[in-house]
């Protein structure tokens, strides 16, 4: 990682490491000149890692679930592309938190330091306290206006249901998580982001930052 920016390394993912070593490669030599190839680069990586993740979280289960079909259109030859192609699930999520603004917090400024530090005791929580959203990406910006972390992440279920018994669903997730009941209509996304940001607030107050109410996380 650089000063700019923090590509974190992941538990449970060893196949990360060439992905990790890549970014970490290509971001201290980040300027505003090559921004916009290094961020292409970085997508491609995060795309290559993404893939990967998924055959480490779903091939045990899509095997099983193939193995049961008797008739050879019911098979799914590659969850991955399966996803991709429906419409009830995303291939992966992605929220966005920082701190203040470009006014009070600016990434240049006297407290640029002390918002990093306070994102990064946030992320190093997240996979802890979200258990069923596997997280495959996490990097932390200072080299905008504005600290702040992208989380990209993949929410998966193991509860009964239809398809693979390890599956894509973010109601499943936020369901284990007890986030939400799993009724139509009630997806958890809504206390998921407020039980985040309240972690964050908590964060920011050992540091003496009192967050605002009104700034929220931005969640793809």
């Amino acid at each position: 990682s650089s000063r700019n920016s923090t590509a974190y390394m992941l538990p449970r993912e060893p196949r990360r490491r060439e992905f990790s070593s890549l970014v970490a490669t290509l971001l201290p030599r980040k300027t505003r000149g090559d921004l916009l190839q290094t961020q292409k680069l970085l997508q491609l990586a995060i795309a290559i890692c993404e893939k990967k993740v998924y055959h480490e979280m779903f091939d045990e289960a899509l095997k099983q679930y193939n193995d049961k079909q008797k008739r050879k259109d019911r098979k799914i030859p590659d969850y991955y592309k399966h996803i991709e192609s429906g419409k009830q699930e995303k291939l992966f999520h992605e929220i966005i938190f920082q701190i203040g603004n470009k006014e009070d917090m600016s990434a240049t400024g006297e407290h640029a330091e002390l918002a990093r530090t306070v994102l990064d005791e946030y992320y190093r929580g997240f996979q802890e306290r979200n258990p069923y959203l596997r997280v495959f990406s996490a990097h932390l910006h200072m080299d905008e206006a504005t600290p702040h972390i992208h989380i990209d992440y993949i929410p998966w279920t193991d509860r009964k249901g239809r398809g693979l018994p390890v599956r894509v669903s973010e109601n499943g997730a936020f369901t284990q998580q007890g986030l939400t009941t799993g009724k139509l209509g009630d997806y958890g996304t809504v206390r998921f982001q407020e039980q985040e940001r309240q972690v964050l607030t908590e964060i920011s107050k050992e540091y003496g930052i009192d967050i605002v109410a009104g700034r929220h996380s931005k969640k793809h």
